[in-house]
């Protein structure tokens, strides 16, 4: 209930976002987004967890329809994550690679990118991400 409440207020601007909200308002709704935008912006370590646990489902990337949003909160994970965001993304995809093709710009850029990371787990799983999508591994 207190959790509802602060919910409410932060809605109205009388808040500050908590990761909990994530959990309050629809997944990928316009609310879930502004949350998960302020959590970044803040840094908020906890709810930058939360975020990547409810976009990291094979299901919501398949056939959400703010699939194209999913994805591009998944690049800023692999441009601009901490090195346990950016392997979990990358893990991910390498594990999913059938969700993904080379069309998807949001994703294969950053994907491109993650091959130079200075992280040998992301660059190694990146690059046999990047392959596999070509049909190549």
């Amino acid at each position: 209930m207190i959790g509802k409440f602060s919910y409410f207020l932060y809605q109205k601007g009388l808040s500050v976002a908590k990761p909990e909200f994530l959990e309050i308002a629809e997944f990928a709704s316009e609310d879930w987004f502004r949350v998960a935008e302020t959590i970044m912006k803040d840094n908020n370590r906890d709810g930058r967890h939360r975020i990547l646990d409810q976009v990291l489902t094979p299901r919501r990337i398949t056939v959400h329809p703010k699939r194209k949003q999913l994805l591009q909160l998944l690049g800023t994970f692999l441009r601009k994550g901490i090195l346990d965001e950016r392997r979990r993304v990358v893990q991910f995809i390498d594990q999913n690679i059938g969700l993904f093709s080379e069309n998807d710009e949001d994703i294969y850029g950053p994907l491109l990118t993650a091959q130079r990371d200075s992280d040998i787990v992301i660059s190694n799983t990146a690059e046999l991400a990047i392959q596999r999508l070509k049909g190549e591994g």
